[in-house]
């Protein structure tokens, strides 16, 4: 593979996350002004009252929220009273003393997201009136906080969750159905934290950037309903394998026998706020002005990839195939979202690396070309690649080294292969999660 054109897409893609970092945004634009503390800098400006007797906390969950809370924190300064952070197992790092973080599992739930998500709960029942809390949102919060509703087990919800992720269900009707399985999502915080000060802070992992899709919308109206949940399932044909349990509180909300979610004009969001601070489309503009002012020519595709891998994969083609018919400069074709997979195979990989050796197979005989899938969060799947380089000859130099390409793609097995070629993207927990990035480089 090129090393320069590597270490291009590299770059391009740090600076893209540089873009994006909850933390460095909070410590360069937020800040104390007499009796308010203020945030000026992307999305919404937010101006927040300090409480003149109350304490502010700081809590909120995700793969993120561990530096998203310390940038916050710099600018509350001797403010801060104390606070609670759910985070991935080894996503945590030193932060402020007053600060408590639990670690949890993600993207299945296990019992240490149950006891996180108890912890919490217990955490903001005691919240006064008088106080202000800020909730920190990141990708992977709807995982890492397990409450099930009421004739719940863990178990129940552990083997709806696989059912959908299996299913290849994104991740607005994954969220739709767990509101309805849980005791903090979907509304359920602010009705805990009502009627004091809640400020939540997000970081967008999803398509279209829907405030009640991130993290399954703990602070904000829940516009879905258990007839929505029934429907999805019922779509999907999997409403029947469904555990006992689960099956009779869907169908007692559907009568009206549990309560819904909290709606839109519910009193308990009359003193919150939702404020958006990072989103995909940061990222992808900073990667499109720096690529732009070297004379290249950026085709860029945001909310592209969505639906099956295989898919995108397929649709990335199609739209090169048009794009690079006589280039009279060089050509990025940039793109984000998220692909959902559906691994049949009992190997080691993720959605990015699966990608990478789709597109690299789609791709050979196109000399030069050079592309990057990588996650934004720094983890692949179960993996500790953000993801993987890819080329026109990534199958030939695998072949060399007697790894058959195509046994990988049907074993979803793509990790191993990259490894050999020593073309995996190893950042580590990167401090953000606005879903993922493909980054198609063709030569002149």
């Amino acid at each position: 593979m090129p090393p320069p054109v590597k270490h291009r897409l590299a770059e391009l893609f740090k600076a893209g996350l540089a873009a994006v970092q909850p933390r460095l945004l909070l410590e360069q634009h937020a800040t104390i002004v007499g009796e308010y503390w203020r945030y000026d800098g992307p999305g919404s400006p937010l101006e927040v009252a300090l409480p003149a007797t109350g304490n502010i906390h700081v809590c909120g969950a995700g793969k993120a929220v561990v530096p998203f809370a310390t940038g916050l924190i710099h600018s509350l300064g001797n403010r801060f009273h104390s606070g609670l952070l759910v985070t991935k197992t080894g996503h945590s790092e030193a932060c402020d003393h007053r600060l408590r973080v639990l670690e949890a599992s993600h993207p299945v739930p296990d019992s240490s997201s149950q006891i996180a998500a108890n912890e919490l709960e217990q955490y903001l029942s005691q919240v006064t009136p008088d106080d202000v809390v800020f909730f920190l949102l990141t990708g992977g919060a709807s995982s890492l906080l397990a409450a099930p509703v009421q004739d719940l087990s863990l178990t129940d919800k552990q083997d709806v969750t696989r059912l959908l992720l299996s299913s290849g269900a994104d991740i607005h009707a994954i969220n739709s159905v767990r509101k309805h399985l849980s005791r903090l999502k979907g509304g359920h915080v602010a009705r805990l934290v009502s009627p004091a000060r809640l400020v939540t802070l997000a970081v967008s992992d999803v398509i279209g950037d829907d405030p009640h899709s991130i993290g399954s919308g703990p602070t904000v109206p829940d516009p879905s309903t258990f007839a929505d949940s029934v429907a999805i399932l019922q779509q999907r044909g999997l409403y029947d394998q469904l555990p006992v349990p689960v099956r009779a509180c869907l169908e007692q909300g559907q009568a009206g026998q549990r309560p819904e979610t909290p709606k839109p004009g519910d009193e308990c969001f009359r003193n919150t706020s939702f404020t958006l601070l990072a989103r995909l489309a940061d990222a992808l503009a900073v990667i499109e002005n720096e690529v732009r002012q070297g004379g290249v020519f950026v085709h860029r595709l945001e909310n592209f990839l969505q639906g099956d891998v295989e898919t995108c994969a397929t649709r990335l083609m199609d739209v090169l195939a048009n794009l690079a018919l006589n280039p009279l400069r060089p050509l990025l074709l940039l793109a984000g979202g998220e692909p959902t997979v559906e691994p049949n195979g009992t190997g080691k990989g993720g959605r990015m690396q699966h990608l990478a050796l789709l597109l690299a197979a789609a791709l050979a005989g196109r000399e030069g070309v050079v592309g990057l899938a990588a996650g934004t969060d720094g983890t692949d799947g179960p993996t500790d690649a953000a993801g993987a380089f890819f080329t026109s000859d990534t199958l030939l130099r695998a072949r060399a080294l007697g790894i058959d390409p195509e046994q990988r793609l049907r074993d979803f097995d793509t990790y191993p292969l990259f490894a050999a070629l020593g073309d995996h993207l190893l950042t580590g927990p990167t401090g953000t999660n606005v879903m993922d990035i493909v980054m198609i480089w063709v030569p002149e």
